[in-house]
């Protein structure tokens, strides 16, 4: 093979090998983009719902006296930030929760609310706050929570604090097979 031909192979085999180079690095380049797309999608706030009703099991920490550990608690969370909140605690005693939540990282959220307290007799006692920090399951179907919730009195003084952990599960739409 004279010089002049060898040297023309070796720069066409030079050429290919760097257009397969960029060619493999574009692959790449573009192959990672759509990995990282399918993981941001994971991890973005709209594929991270937390409205709905969830199921949730409440253990007081540091209960008082006389009161189980352990209740239910219904939970709704509306799309609008907004969250409801009602216990099998009892009926006299309280009121149902009324407050807000709000996404603050990867399945993290909190959530403030408040609801009324009552005595004997059915007298207003106070007002409760709740605070609480949850982390929804990868599956996002479950939570668990730790939570604070102060007590005050009728004129607004801090009575109480107490603390629970809350493991949270979310319900299922029903349906039927029936047509009116």
């Amino acid at each position: 093979m004279p010089a002049a031909h060898a040297i023309g192979f070796l720069k066409e085999i030079t050429m290919n090998a760097l257009f397969r180079n960029r060619a493999l690095a574009l692959c790449a380049a573009l192959i990672s983009c759509a990995v990282q797309e399918g993981l941001s999608a994971d991890f973005n706030a709209s594929s991270q719902k937390l409205e709905g009703t969830w199921a949730v099991t409440v253990t007081r920490v540091n209960p008082p006296p006389s009161l189980p550990p352990t209740f239910p608690s219904l939970m709704s969370f509306l799309s609008n930030g907004v969250v409801l909140e009602t216990s099998g605690t009892g009926r006299t005693n309280r009121g149902p929760a009324f407050g807000e939540w709000v996404r603050t990282g990867d399945r993290q959220f909190t959530t403030t609310f408040y609801l009324f307290r009552f005595g004997s007799g059915e007298v207003f006692a106070g007002v409760t706050k709740i605070i609480r920090n949850m982390e929804v399951g990868e599956n996002l179907e479950t939570f668990r929570a730790v939570s604070v919730q102060e007590q005050y009195d009728v004129d607004g003084k801090l009575t109480a604090t107490l603390q629970a952990t809350e493991e949270g599960r979310r319900l299922k739409m029903g349906e039927i097979g029936d047509k009116p």
